[in-house]
């Protein structure tokens, strides 16, 4: 069970999410794509890329509800410009974090901790790893039934 490898939790909310899929996985473009951002004054608060197929990366990012406006707009003017991918947007998300020092380190933890999600039937939009973390997004919705089977499961402190 994960609850002996989750020190602590941290939830944001509320968020809003845009994701560019399909971009090629080559550091000019995706410099390219940062720098549009970075010209509009919008702040990466939260930033999640992985490689996908066939040189193609995503890259999602997650900005604060005083931000999403101008990030839909420079999203957009980046999607028009180019000659790839495409978007997805979804406003009022939730990023929801789990810490630990050996949490990827014991087998099942992150299996353990979809399988909540799954069984409460929490939908996750996507999902990032590191050594010491696991994150969720799930829509701003369902964040109340998900605190509750956290309390109830993991036994944390969730406000």
């Amino acid at each position: 069970m994960p609850d002996s490898e989750v020190e602590s939790l941290s939830i944001k909310y509320p968020l809003s999410l845009f994701t560019l899929l399909d971009v090629p996985d080559k550091i000019g473009i995706i410099l390219d794509i940062f720098e549009k951002i970075s010209e509009k004054g919008i702040a990466l608060p939260y930033l999640l890329t992985s490689p996908s197929a066939k040189g193609k990366a995503t890259i999602t990012v997650l900005v604060p509800p005083y931000w999403k406006e101008e990030a839909r707009e420079v999203f957009n003017e980046i999607i028009e410009s180019i000659e790839w991918g495409f978007l997805r947007t979804f406003d009022d998300v939730a990023l929801v974090s789990f810490y630990g020092k050996y949490l990827m380190e014991k087998k099942g933890v992150v299996a353990s901790l979809l399988n909540l999600f799954i069984t409460n039937k929490i939908k996750v939009i996507t999902t990032s790893t590191a050594m010491n973390y696991i994150a969720f997004v799930i829509p701003g919705e369902m964040l109340d039934n998900l605190k509750e089977c956290l309390r109830e499961n993991l036994d944390l402190e969730v406000e």
